[in-house]
């Protein structure tokens, strides 16, 4: 037999145990297995402790915060969409079917043009007792009824978000349209000239514009003039403003047609005024250069591709008719980058002094493509 002196345990010989030995020869290998597990279980004592788990009412919390910021589509609401994104599916991770949690999905869904595969969520939630009072399910489902061309769904579902919350501006314009599309004149007009009068930092050039609209189909050519006017205004200072985008130059385009109809129409009501003429003229050419624009873009998504396909080396003359065209366009910081690049790779490049006078060289803001 072997004797381990060292903790005064007698270890029997192979088939002894099972004979019914008694004594320290039996105790000796279970106070052996004991001590090894005691010792080996040292380690685990030493190991971090697993993190708690997120709860998920708190994720949702969180993802309510920047989607509201990306709903607003200001210069946040990227990466407000983004961060939005990442926290709600760290939260349906836990709960692929939360009520909230699928709500909320429908909502980014709505801001990624997704708008379809958001209705059943939106009708789930608000039929369930957490959405049955929230306004903005009501009225984004609302939004949908009458972006499909659903008016008579969406009155009923935009007047309980009203109710709900009486002084959104949001809410009356979509009513406004759909009153307006149901030939409710009197109604549309009511509700918009509220939402006016709600708008705290002033109504958008697409809210005057409705509003002219619907005067003129209510026979008040002669007070749509002034909302058409205040359309055209608010517009052409987004122009002048913000990035050109193919949305702005088709507003513009809008307010800048109806303004022109407003004043055609009182020239056939017998206004011959010199500077009417004037008038209608000058928003003819608005209208050309608006066309013009279009164009513009048209050969910026071209040149883009090119450059696509050119890979880190773009011909010289490309990045010279970019940069040309995205200052055209006010989109400065990529002009800029675009500059920067084309001093890099063509340093004797005779235009780039001028070209790229006055543009920034750095910018983290994401491109805007066209």
């Amino acid at each position: 037999m072997i004797r381990i002196r060292s903790h005064c345990l007698t270890v029997p010989r192979r088939g002894e145990y099972s004979r019914g030995m008694t004594g320290p020869r039996r105790v000796a290998p279970v106070l052996a297995s004991v001590l090894i597990v005691a010792w080996a279980g040292r380690g685990f004592a030493q190991a971090p402790p697993e993190p708690p788990r997120e709860d998920i009412n708190d994720l949702l919390d969180r993802v309510v915060v920047d989607l509201r910021i990306a709903e607003k589509r200001g210069p946040e609401s990227q990466e407000a969409f983004g961060r939005a994104d990442v926290l709600l599916q760290r939260a349906m991770a836990r709960d692929r079917f939360h009520p909230r949690a699928r709500y909320y999905e429908a909502r980014l869904l709505i801001l990624s043009n997704h708008s379809q595969q958001a209705l059943r969520p939106l009708q789930d939630w608000i039929q369930s007792p957490q959405g049955e009072n929230d306004w903005e399910a009501h009225y984004l489902l609302g939004a949908m009824y009458a972006g499909g061309e659903f008016y008579k769904l969406a009155k009923p579902v935009l007047e309980k978000a009203l109710t709900m919350n009486p002084t959104e501006p949001a809410i009356l314009v979509e009513l406004a349209k759909c009153e307006f599309k149901l030939s409710d004149h009197p109604a549309a007009e009511r509700r918009l000239r509220e939402a006016i009068r709600l708008h705290k930092d002033g109504a958008e050039a697409v809210v005057y514009r409705l509003l002219a609209e619907i005067l003129i189909a209510a026979a008040k050519t002669a007070d749509a003039e002034e909302p058409a006017k205040l359309a055209f205004e608010k517009a052409s200072n987004d122009a002048r403003t913000r990035q050109i985008t193919p949305a702005l130059i088709q507003e513009l385009d809008a307010t800048v047609t109806l303004l022109q109809r407003v004043k055609i129409a009182r020239v056939n009501e017998g206004d011959k005024s010199p500077r009417l003429y004037q008038d209608i003229a000058a928003l003819s050419i608005h209208r050309g250069q608006l066309a013009q624009l279009t164009y513009v873009y048209q050969a910026m998504s071209w040149i883009r591709r090119g450059m696509d396909a050119a890979g880190d080396t773009p011909p010289e003359g490309l990045l010279v008719d970019a940069v040309r065209i995205l200052r055209s366009l006010n989109q400065t910081n990529d002009a800029g980058r675009l500059c920067e690049r084309l001093r890099e790779l063509y340093p004797n490049n005779a235009e780039s002094a001028e070209l790229c006078a006055n543009l920034p060289t750095t910018s983290d803001d994401p491109p805007i493509n066209p």
